[in-house]
């Protein structure tokens, strides 16, 4: 019997953004901001609270709608699931995020924030 192994679909890497100190991923890593996330509001294996990655609705082509918050807060979902994936699949978690925030910097303030609210209420956000 041949058992055929499927590659998993990975999300791109967002576009590179105008350095923002006070919302990159380094940033708030290094200041320890997800981590005391994390440890304020519970289990770390089976929550996310990351940053700078895409949410999609699903893996396949229609790809319409697609954001990469400054933050996003899920709980139970697969966190490792996220990992392979390169991003927050909706489908393959199972929900939306339970919370997403966009910080307005100057690099960003072209992108009207109405647009974002609707995208973001368009994935159930």
């Amino acid at each position: 019997m041949t058992t055929i192994k499927t590659a998993r679909f990975r999300l791109p890497n967002p576009s590179e953004r105008e350095s923002d100190e006070m919302t990159s991923h380094e940033h708030l890593s290094v200041t320890g901001s997800t981590h005391h996330l994390v440890q304020h509001f519970g289990n770390h294996d089976t929550m996310l609270v990351t940053v700078e990655r895409y949410i999609v609705e699903d893996p396949g082509p229609s790809r319409v709608r697609r954001r990469w918050p400054d933050l996003l807060i899920a709980f139970d979902v697969d966190p490792e699931a996220y990992i392979a994936s390169n991003g927050y699949i909706i489908s393959e978690q199972g929900k939306p995020p339970d919370f997403v925030m966009e910080i307005a910097s100057e690099s960003t303030a072209n992108t009207y924030p109405s647009e974002k609210r609707v995208d973001y209420a368009t994935l159930g956000i």
